[in-house]
């Protein structure tokens, strides 16, 4: 794997910057994504790894001294992962802003991947974060539901389970091949722009390749699926439906509906969002619950009522609002369709398999 390499003294054009005003004159924020670095990305738990392994050692210094030195300066950080992307994020008071660019800088430009801080930190925070998250009936119903819907890409596990060995070795490897100029979004509050400019010149963003001779593959999506999934506990059940993110906001609406249909109620957990990434959508209605004469009554009304409402759009102000909640402001403005088509749809059962109805039952 080749890739081109360039240390210029100037902002790399390839790396996409967006300044926003802060509430504060004193906290700035400053956030780096890396596009592509995902969870659909490379195999399954890949991302998770390298995500966890962030602002740990960079050959600059270690992650105890980074640590040290952010709380000193009353600042903080984080690395955050997505189906899309890895996402470094930090908070600072706006004088500090050279330490914080150079730091995040160095997590993307200068890694150290150590065996001993992979197999002492990083391992066994994934694999106790993971094993949070395993008996829970709805996490594992929309990470099925991801994987039916679209097997490779977004439908990889969003986090590292263990079940497949994963080397350090690997995860230096997957780094050196999506952390590069190409991948990079800044987004930044509360920070004047000129002062950013000049420090990410001197960064060491410019050290990171232009490219990667990585190609993405299109992003596939499948329907008219079901699967069941048998677990002890609370069971969760949803239909769900991929979308091409054109339709989108027809989708929000059709969300914004069943919420003024249906409500979580004791002892019953309802949820219906429409999660949106860079190829596709991906809208689900679900209940979780131990009643299942309950979850069944709610499942089929809420497909009957999702196939059979013609007046949509008469919920835009309820969509614009979720949508503005949610970060997702650029879309509002976005017309939507009146009705939806949900002849197929994806089914998910997580728990009493045998008590809850099949798809076609519905």
């Amino acid at each position: 794997m080749f890739f081109k390499r360039s240390f210029s003294t100037s902002i790399p054009k390839s790396i996409k910057i967006v300044s926003k005003e802060g509430t504060s004159n004193e906290i700035s924020t400053l956030k780096i994504k890396v596009k592509n670095a995902g969870s659909k990305t490379g195999s399954n738990g890949l991302s998770h790894l390298l995500s966890s392994s962030n602002f740990l050692s960079t050959s600059n210094k270690s992650g105890l001294r980074l640590k040290r030195e952010s709380e000193l300066l009353g600042g903080s950080y984080n690395s955050i992962l997505t189906r899309d992307d890895i996402i470094l994020e930090s908070s600072f008071l706006k004088e500090n802003l050279p330490f914080f660019i150079n730091s995040l800088s160095d997590v993307l430009s200068k890694p150290s991947f150590k065996k001993h801080e992979f197999n002492e930190i990083t391992k066994p925070y994934v694999l106790n974060y993971y094993e949070t998250l395993k008996n829970d009936s709805k996490f594992n119903a929309l990470e099925e539901l991801h994987s039916i819907s679209f097997r490779k890409g977004l439908g990889n596990s969003l986090y590292y389970s263990g079940l497949k060995s994963i080397s350090i070795d690997d995860i230096s490897s997957f780094a050196k091949s999506i952390y590069i100029q190409s991948n990079i979004e800044i987004e930044t509050t509360n920070i004047i722009e000129s002062d950013l400019n000049n420090f990410i010149k001197n960064s060491s963003l410019n050290e990171l390749p232009i490219e990667s001779s990585i190609k993405l593959t299109e992003q596939k999506s499948y329907n008219g699926l079901e699967s069941r999934i048998p677990k002890s506990g609370l069971t969760t059940v949803l239909f769900g439906k991929p979308i091409e993110n054109k339709d989108f906001k027809t989708y929000s609406l059709l969300s914004s509906f069943l919420k003024t249909k249906f409500e979580s109620e004791f002892g019953i957990i309802i949820d219906t969002k429409v999660l949106k990434y860079d190829s596709k959508s991906l809208f689900y209605f679900s209940t979780t619950g131990s009643n299942i004469e309950k979850l069944n009554s709610i499942i089929k009304s809420a497909l009957n009522e999702s196939k059979k409402v013609k007046n949509l759009t008469s919920f835009d102000k309820l969509s614009q609002f979720e949508l503005s909640e949610s970060g997702l402001s650029d879309l509002i403005s976005i017309k939507g369709e009146d009705k939806v088509d949900l002849s197929k749809y994806n089914f998910v059962v997580v728990g009493d398999v045998d008590s809850v109805l099949y798809s076609d039952e519905l």
